[in-house]
């Protein structure tokens, strides 16, 4: 993805040399990058799923463009992570996940980037659907879902499932 600018954020996407600086150094961050991680990021699952993510841009950089980090413009702060499971499928379907460090929750951080993830997906990428799913306890994440327009489309003992389809298509 391109940077994606938003009023208060960058969404840009996980280049090989930036990820290999999250894994392996993170003070590279600044001088080579321009930017600092929030003391809390990468939260703990996303910080075991990051050493994957490596290998698979090693494997194939293409994949780069399905996720990446928040940035708060202002700080030049990783405040969190966003993407898409992988790229649309055969319809043009996608799901995207997202985490915010929990000190920058609440300020709507989240909606604003789902928001500019969503547009850009269905502007650039001609994506036809993107799809979600929260824990049935995160009433965070429920409202961001609902506010950004997703509807509830089904439910399972954990999780709903949402969906947004792109009006062009």
């Amino acid at each position: 993805m391109p940077n994606i600018e938003t009023e208060r954020l960058r969404l840009i996407d996980f280049k090989l040399e930036l990820v290999d600086a999250i894994v392996t150094d993170k003070t590279k961050l600044k001088p080579h990058f321009g930017l600092e991680a929030h003391e809390d990021w990468p939260m703990k699952d996303y910080a075991e799923i990051l050493p994957i993510k490596l290998e698979q841009l090693r494997e194939n950089p293409s994949n780069a463009v399905w996720s990446g980090l928040i940035i708060e413009k202002e700080t030049d702060l990783i405040v969190g992570d966003m993407g898409c499971k992988g790229g649309p499928d055969a319809d043009g379907v996608v799901e995207i996940g997202y985490s915010i460090v929990p000190e920058k929750q609440g300020q709507g951080f989240a909606t604003e980037m789902a928001s500019g993830l969503i547009h850009w997906l269905f502007q650039e990428q001609k994506v036809t659907q993107v799809k979600a799913d929260c824990l049935k306890t995160n009433g965070p994440s429920i409202r961001v879902l609902e506010k950004i327009g997703m509807k509830q489309i089904a439910e399972d003992d954990e999780l709903y499932y949402w969906s947004i389809k792109n009006n062009r298509s």
